[in-house]
């Protein structure tokens, strides 16, 4: 069972593939926004993954996020994450991003708690459609 005030952290160097430079060359080579909150909702996700009942899966219902430092490849990044409310099957987290030097990030993720099968089955019936 997922409780109030659980928490989880990461850390990982930010590579190449984590450049915001990949998506366009407009911008610099610096920790894409997609992908620190990607990487917040992989800490979420796997702080949950214990606590669920057989056969059950979290999947992100909401994001909100500002990105307040830019961070260079090659620097470490620090996620953490803490159980802010449990409402239901939704699962709220407060979140704080750090680099080696800065705060890079704060916000918040909502995970809802599903049953997997029928998760996969909607999927399985909705991807049948593609190209009907």
């Amino acid at each position: 069972m997922v409780e109030v005030g659980m928490t989880a952290e990461s850390t990982r160097v930010v590579t190449e593939e984590d450049s915001a430079a990949r998506v366009s060359p407009l911008v610099p080579p610096v920790l894409a926004s997609a992908r620190m909150i990607g990487f917040a909702e992989i800490v979420c996700a796997e702080l949950m993954a214990p606590h669920l009942a057989e056969g059950e899966t979290s999947l992100g219902v909401g994001f909100q996020f500002t990105h307040e430092a830019a961070t260079p490849i090659g620097m470490k990044v620090k996620m953490k994450v803490t159980v802010a409310s449990v409402s239901g099957r939704v699962v709220t987290f407060d979140i704080e991003g750090l680099d080696e030097f800065d705060r890079i990030c704060r916000g918040q993720h909502k995970r809802a708690i599903v049953p997997k099968d029928k998760f996969l089955a909607k999927l399985a019936e909705k991807a049948k459609r593609i190209g009907t």
